[in-house]
């Protein structure tokens, strides 16, 4: 059986879920000890201890939808492919119009899903400005984090910003 997030009954197929969880298991730049891989999968199955109901919402927030994805493969490869895979996977995801959770035991894959959100949200405020003002009002909060984003050098931000 393949490990599923809360295992609470709630899980829903992929299509329709609306938030996904992205299992990351890479260690390649830790510099002491070890075991950041295992960090993924020992949250999702620490994730069956979690109350399901959450007294404040009254609710069941696992009934939104929940898909748990498989591992992300991650042969023998550099940070910087690693970080391209996982940007890749992220945006198709969010592509999908998931809620993207994405677990991991080291900083060093961040960066993927940074750019993933980065290049959507740039090309989302975009085109939003473009069709609600004709591009001519000041920049947003988001337009402006945005914009910020793109010059850093963050693989597919820049591209999304033009």
């Amino acid at each position: 059986m393949r490990p599923v997030f809360l295992q609470d009954g709630n899980e829903v197929s992929f299509d329709r879920a609306r938030v996904v969880v992205f299992p990351v298991p890479y260690e390649g730049t830790v510099s002491y000890g070890g075991g950041t891989a295992r960090g993924p999968a020992a949250i999702i199955e620490a994730s069956t201890q979690i109350e399901s109901f959450n007294e404040r919402m009254i609710s069941v927030p696992s009934t939104c939808g929940i898909w748990t994805e498989a591992p992300l493969e991650i042969p023998d490869a550099s940070t910087e492919q690693v970080v391209r895979r996982v940007a890749e996977r992220f945006g198709d995801l969010m592509d999908a119009g998931k809620w993207v959770v994405m677990l991991g035991g080291e900083h060093s894959i961040t960066p993927g899903g940074v750019a993933a959100a980065a290049a959507r949200r740039i090309r989302s405020v975009a085109s939003t400005r473009r069709t609600t003002t004709g591009g001519r009002s000041p920049p947003t909060p988001g337009s402006t984090t945005a914009r910020q984003i793109a010059p850093s050098g963050i693989s597919g931000a820049s591209d999304a910003s033009r």
